[in-house]
């Protein structure tokens, strides 16, 4: 039996089993005794991690008629079902009616690709819907984070999974690497293996680390914390575009690359830009780098202790976040060819630097440092200078 026969054979058992789930699942309906994971798992003689993902399936495939044919007919692999349910449960319930409803579109696409091409196919198709919903895609990924943990029955290990939103997710990828590269520059622990695992060691390592500051990563005893305790929260983006496309409000043509495989909108790169080190590569026609300049600071430790002085709060009238913890804003924005002196400086929180940036506020500011504030509906609001923060 040749590879291919094998996994047509393959599908065509996934298939059969899904329908002996479901038919489980209907009897469990009726008797509160059946328990349809537990009794897969035993019957299988599995996992019940993978009696759970089993019965997931057959779920998605009672859903997706055209799903449950393509696989009988071994044109498609669980594994394709698997990242079709994966990307239907990213969906609100009310929502997932927009992807089950393509059934023959999708089946097609996966007939034609690998379990990963399809699944990334998936993620545009997400994309699509939420454009055509006029879904904020970056709220629904903040809406859905999760970390779920257990312990190992085999090995006694202590497991994590977790689904991050795209921006929270690469800033946490990108201090892990950094605590890697901090702890282990010179030197690895003894207990690190080789080949292919010590990578994936390393950044356990670093992680365990980054959670526990003052242990010693490879033996877990205390220690003083050194470098680690230094690192920042930044994430390092390689930025190719021309000035005009970083002026624009739309490009589909930037290449913005964070080391990850994330997919994060470009005004949410643009407010980074407003606190993050700016390191400027030119390349030649060919993309050869002629020069590379050196990382800047876009505002200064002392402009910030001035803001501090001036403003008690974010700078956005009735916000009560104090100065010390907001981020310093551009008024003239930065890829405007504003500049990063003082008198175009403002301390804005979180939220208000996120409204600013992407939310259509419009701000103005007088020599006096009073504000004009004017809000997508096209309504403005004046807010006094610093003094009236301190005299209320």
């Amino acid at each position: 039996m040749s590879l291919g026969e094998l996994a047509r054979v393959q599908s065509w058992h996934d298939g059969v089993q899904a329908r002996l789930i479901r038919r489980l699942g209907d009897l469990a309906e009726a008797d509160g005794a059946i328990l349809p994971a537990a009794d897969v798992a035993a019957w299988g003689r599995g996992s019940r991690r993978d009696a759970e993902q089993a019965v997931r399936r057959a779920e998605v495939l009672g859903e997706v008629a055209e799903l449950e044919q393509a696989l009988n007919d071994g044109q498609v692999s669980a594994a394709h079902i698997d990242a079709f349910g994966r990307a239907v449960r990213r969906l609100a319930p009310d929502r997932q009616a927009g992807l089950t409803g393509q059934g023959d579109r999708l089946s097609v696409i996966a007939a034609n690709s690998t379990p990963e091409q399809f699944e990334r196919a998936l993620q545009h198709e997400l994309a699509r819907l939420d454009r055509e919903e006029g879904c904020d895609r970056l709220e629904r990924q903040r809406r859905a984070c999760r970390l779920r943990t257990w312990t190992d029955r085999d090995s006694g290990m202590v497991c994590l999974r977790g689904e991050f939103d795209p921006e929270s997710g690469l800033r946490l990828l990108a201090r892990i690497d950094k605590a890697t590269e901090t702890l282990f520059h010179t030197a690895v622990p003894d207990t690190c293996p080789t080949g292919d695992s010590k990578q994936d060691h390393l950044r356990a390592l670093a992680l365990a680390h980054l959670v526990n500051r003052n242990t010693d990563p490879s033996t877990g005893d205390p220690g003083d914390g050194g470098e680690i305790d230094r690192l920042d929260n930044s994430c390092e983006i390689i930025v190719t575009m021309t000035l005009d496309q970083l002026v624009g409000d739309t490009d589909t043509t930037t290449n913005l690359d964070s080391g990850f495989d994330l997919d994060l909108p470009l005004h949410t790169y643009r407010r980074w830009a407003c606190t993050a080190g700016i390191i400027p590569v030119v390349l030649d026609s060919d993309r050869v780098v002629l020069d590379q300049g050196r990382s800047t600071r876009l505002a200064t430790r002392n402009q910030r202790r001035a803001l501090r002085a001036m403003y008690a709060t974010c700078a956005i009238p009735g916000c009560a976040v104090a100065s010390r913890h907001c981020q310093p804003h551009h008024i003239h924005h930065w890829r405007n060819g504003g500049p990063t002196n003082l008198d175009n400086l403002l301390p804005l929180c979180s939220i208000h630097h996120h409204h600013v940036h992407e939310g259509g506020w419009t701000l103005i500011m007088d020599t006096d440092r009073s504000l004009i504030i004017t809000y997508p509906n096209n309504t403005r609001q004046r807010a006094g200078p610093p003094q009236t923060q301190w005299a209320s």
